[in-house]
């Protein structure tokens, strides 16, 4: 005769196993109905005029700005009244002063401006905006004749590799800082450094 205790114990893991399978079941059901609100949310947002204005509002525009420009300093230019500031480089600003070979003083941010104005010399000039910084000017990496104007100011000496922002310039700084070109016939105090100085806003 079987023992009612066995019974009790075949029914009771009957009942346990009937009790996990019901609690998988309700687990799974419930990652599906999440996994479902979530795709219909996603799909939602993706079509809704909301998203396309943030979507516009973190992705730049990548146009091209392009024009004879009116040189503001040594690294900046008005084109058709856009305020473009050169990507990664810096250069002296107005009335900064610095020292030449034979120690006199200079301006050097003047020397600057009639450097990028000898390069632009007329022309019109393309610009692949980079980005926007907090001033609201647009950064962006700027030819004149195919040739990049960041670069030809640091390889000249006029202007240095902006290593906050970028290190694309660092090679042509070496080179005008071995060769003693512009800045680097005698001494000059970094922009940034000057602007920090003089608590210049920039």
């Amino acid at each position: 005769m079987p023992n009612p205790k066995d019974r009790r114990s075949r029914l009771r893991k009957w009942i346990d196993r009937a009790s996990l399978t019901m609690d998988s079941g309700v687990v799974v059901l419930c990652i599906l109905a999440i996994a479902t609100a979530s795709m219909l949310v996603i799909r939602h947002f993706r079509n809704s005029p909301i998203s396309a204005q943030y979507a516009a509002a973190v992705v730049p525009k990548r146009d091209d700005i392009s024009g004879v420009p009116r040189v503001i300093d040594g690294d900046t230019l008005d084109i058709g009244g856009i305020r473009v500031r050169l990507f990664g480089i810096d250069a002296p600003e107005h009335g900064q002063i610095c020292r030449d070979e034979s120690n006199n003083g200079y301006d050097c941010g003047a020397r600057a401006s009639e450097q990028i104005n000898d390069l632009i010399s007329g022309q019109a000039v393309s610009c692949l905006p980079r980005t926007t910084d907090r001033y609201g000017r647009t950064v962006a990496v700027c030819s004149v004749a195919g040739n990049d104007l960041g670069r030809e100011l640091v390889s000249s000496g006029w202007a240095v590799a902006f290593e906050r922002y970028s290190r694309d310039y660092i090679s042509d700084e070496n080179l005008a800082h071995n060769q003693r070109l512009g800045l680097w016939r005698g001494s000059f105090e970094r922009p940034s450094e000057y602007r920090a100085d003089k608590r210049t806003p920039r």
